[in-house]
């Protein structure tokens, strides 16, 4: 049978849907948590249907918990029948009983026992289901602005369940006058998308709008766990377009077999982007509205979205940017990504995402620089030098950047298997040797990590993409490009003195030529300016297709610097295709 029941949504608003008729007891027990938090929603004396809580301890036996039930009950149907005269009314039998099997539960059987999916509980002579850790929705946030063309996602808190197992449904809200009386309105509700991320049309100008989301139990979707949420504000329209948007006239076309494009790009942590020190020391010139992460998200999805990418390396990636945004958003797109975050307690780190269609997962290999420095005998020649120093080792043992790693097998060409290495090296300029040392190391491991696969069947190449924090005369540059660096090179002379170490004499066998040539920048604040990114790529089984030009400078500098409305970042993404030379 069908019932008419409210649905609760956030805002404190309500809207009517219809669901079959079951009534539910949920338990809830979180991992963290000791106590079971029981729930149901009950009318009594034919009063609005209302919920009743108790929190209970595993071991309280079932007696002391239905009697608590029963006392909740009781004490709200003892104020109703005196509020409403309903005195001479019949006393209501609470009389509450659970049942496993319809065989009745003892009293003395423990409530963790006892409160099982399944079990039946009995009250007031309704049967209500119980359901232990059903999937919950506990919150749904859209962004403040939203914008025709720009795709956006709601940010969801939920308990036991996962995004996979959500079903969006969202809808445009119009306004409309009545013609009987013209200060009161209609809602006209339009359904428009059934996807997680969803792009406004112009259609929606004007509109607020509505996502609902519900929660699946068993590949069945469960109406009476859903929620709902009406955007803040009305759709608009954007004036002009982002630089970004030209750079798309070059990928407006998937890649051909034997081409790939790759996008490296630092996409700004929203942990450095959105405080009161980015806003009044990093990036004075850009409003605050635009460092917030809702209005960031939108251009950064249209912007990775437009490049068409097959392979994407992100650096600065907030643990919470790639699970609540990026990763939900592109899976849509053909896209798998893989998320490396940083050692310590940083919340950040890199992510590489792969076009399905293109491309398989075989393997991953990443690191934390100081612990493979540390234990990896690959290892043991430049550890040897820089642990005799101590204000070098530990200085490098406070470092916890890492090297992201994946192996993938290209679809079209069965058993060619490409390497694709991302990372953010260490920042700070007065520190060339850190960087040096790193860069050393990621050599010594992709080597390693090529050996490995050198000796399976198929061929191999590979691709270092990332934030290197270094510029073409840097000595990073030099050793990645050009197999080796000297003792006398002068990134190891300006480090700090107490951690010059003599004798760093290092070599290695990877064949790496910069993907995107000589760009003036690809980092553009207002106080500092440099080439920083990179798309390394193995010069003997690649070659360069094609480079996506950077966008014109007057469109970067056109509110001083980036980020700002127009760019998500304070970085440049670069992108170019590859094509195998076999």
């Amino acid at each position: 049978m069908l019932v008419f029941r409210k649905l609760l949504t956030i805002q404190n608003k309500y809207t009517p849907v219809f669901y079959r008729a079951v009534s539910y007891l949920y338990v809830r027990r979180a991992t963290d948590e000791g106590h079971l938090h029981i729930s149901f929603n009950l009318s009594v004396y034919g009063g609005k249907s209302r919920q009743f809580l108790t929190s209970r301890k595993p071991g309280d036996n079932v007696s002391t918990t239905l009697n608590r039930i029963e006392a909740k009950v009781k004490e709200i149907a003892d104020r109703r029948k005196k509020s409403k005269q309903l005195l001479d009314a019949d006393e209501i039998p609470i009389d509450p009983q659970i049942f496993h099997e319809s065989k009745q539960v003892s009293g003395d059987v423990l409530v963790q026992d006892a409160f099982i999916t399944g079990a039946v509980v009995r009250i007031c002579g309704t049967e209500f289901t119980v359901e232990y850790n059903p999937p919950t929705i506990k919150s749904v946030t859209l962004p403040k602005l939203i914008m025709v063309g720009f795709p956006i996602v709601p940010i969801l808190e939920y308990e036991f369940t996962d995004v996979s197992s959500l079903e969006f449904v969202w809808s445009r809200i119009e306004a409309k006058e009545l013609a009987v009386n013209k200060k009161k309105t209609k809602e006209i509700v339009t359904e428009v998308a059934r996807t997680f991320a969803y792009t406004p049309s112009k259609d929606d100008i004007g509109c607020h709008l509505r996502l609902l989301v519900t929660p699946k139990l068993n590949g069945l979707l469960r109406d009476d766990r859903s929620v709902q949420f009406d955007s803040p504000s009305v759709v608009i329209e954007r004036s002009g377009e982002c630089p970004f948007e030209k750079r798309h006239l070059y990928t407006q076309h998937y890649t051909e077999p034997g081409i790939f494009r790759v996008v490296t790009y630092n996409i700004l942590a929203e942990m450095y982007a959105d405080s009161n020190y980015s806003r009044n020391v990093l990036f004075p010139y850009c409003p605050p509205h635009a460092l917030e992460v809702s209005y960031r998200s939108q251009l950064l999805l249209k912007e990775l979205m437009g490049y068409k990418s097959d392979i994407i390396c992100l650096q600065e990636v907030d643990r919470k940017v790639f699970y609540n945004y990026l990763s939900p958003a592109l899976v849509s797109c053909d896209l798998d990504g893989y998320y490396r975050e940083k050692g310590g307690c940083v919340a950040e780190g890199s992510a590489i995402f792969f076009r399905r269609s293109r491309f398989k997962y075989i393997g991953q290999h990443d690191i934390i620089y100081t612990n493979a420095l540390e234990t990896d005998p690959e290892c043991a020649d430049i550890y040897e030098k820089t642990v005799k120093n101590q204000a070098l080792n530990d200085f490098l043992k406070e470092r916890q950047n890492a090297l992201q790693v994946l192996v993938l097998e290209c679809i079209d060409r069965p058993k060619q298997k490409l390497i694709v290495a991302n990372t953010h090296l260490f920042f700070h300029p007065a520190t060339p040797n850190i960087r040096l040392i790193q860069g050393i190391i990621a050599a010594k491991h992709l080597q390693k990590v090529q050996k490995i696969y050198d000796n399976q069947e198929g061929e191999v190449s590979m691709i270092f993409c990332g934030d290197f924090n270094t510029s073409p005369e840097s000595g990073t540059f030099e050793f990645l490009t050009t197999q080796e660096i000297n003792e006398d090179h002068l990134d190891w002379k300006s480090a700090p003195k107490d951690q010059f170490v003599p004798g760093m004499n290092f070599k290695h066998n990877l064949d790496f030529v910069t993907a995107c040539g000589q760009v003036p920048y690809t980092n553009y604040v207002e106080k500092f300016q440099d080439t920083l990114d990179y798309i390394f790529y193995d010069v003997k089984t690649l070659e360069v297709e094609k480079v996506i030009p950077p966008p014109d400078h007057e469109d970067v500098v056109r509110h001083t610097a980036i980020p700002s409305v127009l760019f998500p970042s304070d970085h440049i993404a670069q992108v170019c295709e590859l094509k195998w030379k076999f």
